[in-house]
């Protein structure tokens, strides 16, 4: 739909500022049968035709592997033009252009940010006229002079738009693809619960739920005055505004007033929050009603509710549901607030189950998928992270249960919704992940050494751990074995022969059975492999246990104890 349209960029380095794309239309619109836009961005974008913005969508074209896939979106446009109209697409740094990650990389995927566009017109004759993005397009400044996805924004109301030049066509080997995904939209909106004046003296307003997404002000100072608005997810034990756990990221908005009465939100970023510092603000009075959260996720349907008499329990429910909102904004994140805000596979992949209960989420891990198949690696390995984007020097670990998402997902997906076409899109993927944990390690049939993230953030080694007590030989083999497993589920159900794989899953449990069990328990006395081979750094899966808690539930869970094993099992998990 784009084949003919240009890749456009400003004539002028832009830094982080966002900037404004226009192209006057001439047509009679009375004649018009149907108009569409296609569009699509590197950074992030909206469009307006004669000011009025197309779609209540945000944040497009959404976060994908860019080096990989560009998604365009597409717009019905024939009820918003007229005889002359502007058309306008607006945009900012976004995941593509700006700081991403959490080693601060700064242009991961491109160094500038660029438009391409389509406005296809066909008249009640049938004829076509088509516009396309193109050198004759006019560059303009725009109030947002800065954005950063991690920064925040900064948006000046007494801007003067003002003409840089013509567009500068640009080379860019994007491959281009029609959205796959939901549209990321804003959806509740939560008025300001208390005004609180904290210990130090700061004004701070709580919204009274953790989200993501941005606040809209409601401003009414004098020309040239500024609002400056942190973000925060709670409060420390002495009731201040805290931010440690953002890192590096600001979390700041800036807002320089026209001094008339007016509403700011961010246009190109998003926050996780709950409560708001107003760091710099006017000389009036702050008033609760000036200010409103909105939150900001895919557009998914609500599908699983639950409610029970205990209140305790409904409350771990609704946090479970506005977590899964503040996380599945276009992807699945690990966090929405601090300096990553990642597609880690790991979190996607272990709560993929319980979100696709509480969410259609078919189209949602649809798009996602595409890019976990698109960044497998030659060789079978899957990033921990997805989109791929960490640099300077990061490290990116290839490990079990965060690279298990190539299988657990896919088949997850069938679970929820039966689709077998989509399980058949993504059994290649999911074969390639099992074959590359089979020539991984010394032994054919364990998967030993590597570097993982083990039981990740458990409490049983101790503080200067974060992989947990469990050996992580013994999780790696476990769920060698149950990606094996679903391999063969998944080639069953699509009627494939996968005699291979379950002659590798008889060959994988009666090996780990050897090798980590003993009397139907796991050993506790493990042999040692070094978790990180690179020999960079000298950590060692030291303590390599067997008995713990993780260990016996995926024995349990995966089935690789027999049945008269389970009662004994379960007495020891539970002792």
């Amino acid at each position: 739909m784009l084949t003919k349209a240009n890749w456009i960029t400003a004539p002028i380095d832009m830094g982080a500022a966002a900037c404004t794309f226009k192209k006057s239309i001439t047509v009679k619109a009375a004649q018009i049968a149907k108009a569409t836009l296609y569009a699509s961005a590197i950074g992030t974008y909206y469009a307006t035709v004669n000011g009025k913005r197309i779609k209540d969508a945000v944040l497009a074209p959404g976060f994908t592997s860019y080096n990989n896939r560009v998604l365009y979106q597409t717009y019905d446009i024939k009820d918003m033009l007229a005889d002359r109209s502007e058309m306008e697409i607006s945009v900012g740094q976004g995941w593509a252009v700006g700081h991403i990650g959490y080693s601060n990389t700064n242009h991961f995927f491109a160094d500038m940010t660029s438009v391409i566009a389509r406005v296809e017109i066909i008249f009640d004759d049938g004829s076509i006229e088509n516009i396309y993005t193109d050198e004759e397009w006019d560059t303009y400044s725009h109030p947002v002079i800065s954005t950063e996805i991690y920064h925040g924004e900064t948006y000046d109301a007494t801007h003067i738009s003002r003409l840089i030049g013509k567009a500068r066509k640009i080379d860019l080997r994007a491959s281009l693809m029609p959205q796959d995904g939901e549209w990321i939209k804003e959806k509740e909106r939560l008025a300001a619960v208390e005004i609180i004046k904290t210990p130090l003296g700061e004004t701070v307003i709580d919204f009274g739920q953790n989200m993501t997404g941005y606040v809209e002000i409601h401003a009414h100072g004098k020309r040239g005055e500024r609002i400056v608005v942190h973000h925060a997810e709670v409060l420390d034990q002495n009731g201040n505004f805290y931010t440690a756990n953002l890192r590096a990221a600001k979390n700041e908005n800036v807002y320089v007033l026209s001094g008339e009465d007016e509403y700011f939100k961010p246009l190109f970023t998003f926050q996780g929050f709950r409560y708001i510092r107003l760091t710099e603000f006017p000389d009036y009075e702050v008033r609760a009603e000036d200010f409103t959260a909105i939150a900001v996720y895919s557009d998914m349907k609500r599908t699983g509710h639950f409610s029970c008499g205990n209140e305790k329990v409904n409350q771990l429910y609704h946090n479970i549901i506005w977590g899964q909102r503040s996380n599945f904004l276009d992807i699945p994140t690990d966090c929405p607030q601090r300096d990553e805000r990642l597609g880690w596979t790991g979190d996607a992949e272990v709560f993929c189950r319980t979100a696709s209960i509480n969410y259609d989420t078919k189209k949602f891990y649809t798009k996602w998928l595409a890019d976990v198949a698109l960044e497998q690696r030659e060789d079978g390995a899957v990033w921990g992270i997805v989109p791929h984007c960490l640099g300077n020097g990061a490290v990116t670990r290839i490990s079990a249960a965060w690279g298990d998402c190539a299988t657990i997902i896919p088949w997850e997906i069938y679970l929820a919704y039966g689709d077998k076409e989509l399980l058949r899109t993504h059994l290649p993927m999911m074969k390639k992940w099992v074959d590359y944990i089979h020539s991984a390690g010394p032994c054919e049939y364990l998967w030993l050494g590597g570097y993982h993230y083990g039981d990740w953030l458990a409490m049983d080694a101790g503080e200067d751990s974060y992989v947990g007590a469990t050996s992580c030989d013994l999780i790696a083999s476990a769920y060698f074995l149950y990606s094996t497993s679903l391999v063969v589920k998944a080639g069953k159900a699509l009627g494939e022969d996968v005699s291979e794989y379950e002659a590798l899953y008889n060959n994988v449990r009666r090996t780990f059975r050897e090798y980590f069990m003993e009397n139907g328990m796991p050993k506790d006395d493990i042999p040692c492999t070094e978790v990180r081979p690179d020999g960079k750094e000298k950590l060692v899966d030291a303590l390599h246990r067997g008995m713990t808690q993780t260990a016996i539930t995926l024995i349990l869970n995966f089935g690789i104890c027999e049945e008269s094993e389970r009662k004994a099992l379960t007495e020891k998990l539970i002792s």
